[in-house]
């Protein structure tokens, strides 16, 4: 209610051009110069974009530079104008997470209403930091079926120095040699890793929700929260003037899996996926809100061989092979707002992803829950044309939790014999495990709670944080 508040607050104010930074953005910079090559102030710059929430504009300082940061990934279309000159326009200047453009603006003199539309140039490159990345947008991730649960973390499956495994049924990824659980992850700029042992497993979100995914594998900036593994920052779709929304019905049905197990049972998956989006104005070129939903309903099979199967129908009357099952809602909720040189912006996300899961042998499942609630608000400011702040607080809860298939009794192991260990008779060739079942799973609490002040004061081209 206080994030709503704050919003709210800075909506109603007096308006003006707005300079400011929005989390997990880009920024576009330049120089403007006249015919003579001498540089040109005064300028009025602004860009404008479909995927972006209203314009943003700044004005080239006494030695012709001009700078807008923390824009959010999109194509943009960059206008400058000045008494005396055509108006200068640059369209299609595609701008990632966590990238920075040049765009730099010829001026020629010319009458009042003539245009000047620069279209071929070339490409729009990376020159400014040493940092070792690749970014996925969004729309490859929905047009590209890197993984069949669609999940956004399938990016890094295309990405050059990280490495995908899977161990008991969870995808791991080593980003440059290091450990899984040593990966940032950030969203909208925000820092939504567990505390300790995480993975990007624990972040879940409707694909249709991203606009852009930057992979940092080396080089990783000093402003990057601390850790010894890449740094993954995933800029999420934000309402815009336009109403728009999508709605999509992902299936498949287990008819669909081949078995290469004669006699046994595959990992053949079914699953069902419901994804939702929407977003719009609320106050038009003030306030504007976007949210998705994810319905996601997974069964995967396990791989039995027929042996095991006929052990275990001789042990258990009525026995049935039972699937990994996984049943999960997953929720992201997103406010943007603008007041002169402030912009405001908060998000609620939820993913609570409960997995129950069984081994080959045995009779019951174990479960556990990975996953929690994130939240943030962050407010960011212009004041002046070299002089930035973005004031910020989040948190999140992600954790792992032991989940209880709540069957009474022992856990009983059936042995195909015995061996002699330590002057005691052990189990020798492990063949079921019956009733209930062992509950070993880490169970890892969590609570982060993060204040983040960042202050950029920008010398020429250089910029000092």
């Amino acid at each position: 209610m206080s994030v709503l508040i704050l919003i709210l607050v800075l909506t109603l104010a007096p308006t003006s051009p707005l300079v400011a930074q929005t989390p997990a953005g880009g920024s576009i910079s330049g120089v403007a110069r006249d015919e003579q090559g001498a540089v040109v102030p005064g300028v009025s710059v602004s860009v404008a974009s479909d995927s972006a929430p209203g314009a943003q504009r700044a004005t080239t300082d006494r030695v012709g530079h001009y700078r807008l940061a923390g824009l959010p990934p999109g194509e943009y279309i960059v206008t400058a104008e000045l008494q005396g000159f055509a108006t200068f326009v640059r369209p299609a200047v595609v701008l990632r997470a966590g990238l920075n453009v040049p765009v730099d603006i010829p001026m020629k003199v010319g009458r009042v209403g003539e245009i000047v539309e620069v279209r071929a140039e070339s490409p729009l490159l990376e020159t400014r930091t040493g940092t070792q990345s690749v970014n996925v947008s969004g729309e490859l991730l929905r047009s590209v079926p890197l993984s069949e649960g669609r999940e956004w973390f399938a990016a890094l499956a295309v990405a050059p120095g990280v490495v995908t495994t899977e161990f008991a049924g969870s995808k791991q990824f080593y980003i440059r040699g290091s450990e899984p659980t040593a990966t940032i992850v950030q969203l909208d700029g925000v820092d939504v890793t567990a505390s300790a042992k995480a993975g990007v497993t624990y972040l879940h979100l409707n694909t249709d929700a991203i606009a852009d995914i930057q992979i940092q594998t080396g080089g990783v900036r000093a402003s990057a929260p601390i850790g010894s593994g890449g740094v993954i920052s995933i800029a999420t779709v934000s309402g815009t003037n336009r109403v728009k929304g999508a709605t999509t019905l992902f299936v498949q049905p287990r008819q669909w899996n081949d078995s290469n197990q004669p006699g046994g049972t595959s990992t053949s998956i079914e699953q069902t996926q419901i994804d939702l989006t929407l977003g719009g104005p609320i106050v038009k070129n003030r306030l504007w809100a976007f949210g998705s939903y994810r319905r996601s309903d997974v069964k995967t099979g396990i791989s039995r061989t027929a042996g095991q199967l006929q052990i275990l129908e001789a042990l258990i009357s009525g026995f049935e092979p039972i699937d990994s099952t996984r049943k999960a809602n997953f929720w992201f909720g997103k406010l943007n707002a603008q007041a002169g040189a402030h912009h405001v912006s908060g998000f609620y996300q939820k993913d609570t992803n409960p997995l129950f899961d069984i081994l080959p042998n045995g009779q019951n499942p174990f479960g556990q829950a990975t996953g929690g609630m994130a939240a943030s608000v962050r407010i960011s400011s212009a004041w002046t044309n070299r002089l930035t702040t973005s004031l910020g607080a989040s948190y999140n809860d992600k954790d792992r939790q032991t989940l209880d298939w709540q069957v009474e009794g022992p856990n009983i192991r059936v042995f195909d014999g015995t061996i002699a260990a330590g002057g005691r008779l052990a189990g020798n060739g492990q063949l079921a495990s019956l009733g209930a079942p062992v509950l070993s799973r880490l169970t890892q609490p969590n609570e982060k709670l993060t204040f983040a002040l960042d202050t950029t004061l920008y010398a020429s081209h250089r910029s000092t944080t």
